[in-house]
């Protein structure tokens, strides 16, 4: 089903108020992980591990929104590339879920800072770039 010029701008609006929310969420998301890695790294305890397993879960909630716009902007005929560089991110949560089960905290610190963190902060740079491409979409469109 074609969508007419007006739902399509309303959807591009939706997609786009999502990523300005997902942005900020992903920057305190990997702000939240290096401090959590940090703790792991120097001191674990029971604590900090806690709080890595609620962080790590709540990436789980934030990959599932990257997933679902990935399908939005392909259904929009836009580019999903930009958040590509989460295809190739099973490897890192393998390691990440095998340092939990050895319970090394060292390696999961390492996991963290040098694998999932710099994912997060290229996210956000795909994040910037798609609302550039939302936005370029929709200058020409005024509002009924």
């Amino acid at each position: 089903m074609q969508c007419t010029e007006i739902d399509r701008f309303e959807l591009l609006d939706i997609v786009r108020e999502g990523v300005i929310e997902a942005d900020g969420l992903v920057g305190q998301l990997e702000s939240e992980l290096k401090i959590g890695a940090a703790l792991l790294g120097v001191a674990p305890a029971n604590g900090s591990f806690r709080r890595m397993a609620e962080l790590l879960e709540s990436l789980g909630g934030f990959l599932d929104f990257v997933r679902e716009l990935a399908l939005s902007m392909e259904s929009l005929d836009l580019s999903p590339g930009y958040l590509a560089i989460w295809d190739g991110s099973v490897e890192v949560f393998r390691d990440i879920a095998g340092s939990f089960e050895r319970q090394d905290w060292q390696s999961l610190s390492g996991h963290i800072t040098k694998e999932l963190c710099p994912l997060l902060k290229e996210t956000q740079s795909g994040l910037a770039r798609i609302e550039s491409v939302i936005s370029a979409e929709t200058a020409g469109v005024q509002r009924g």
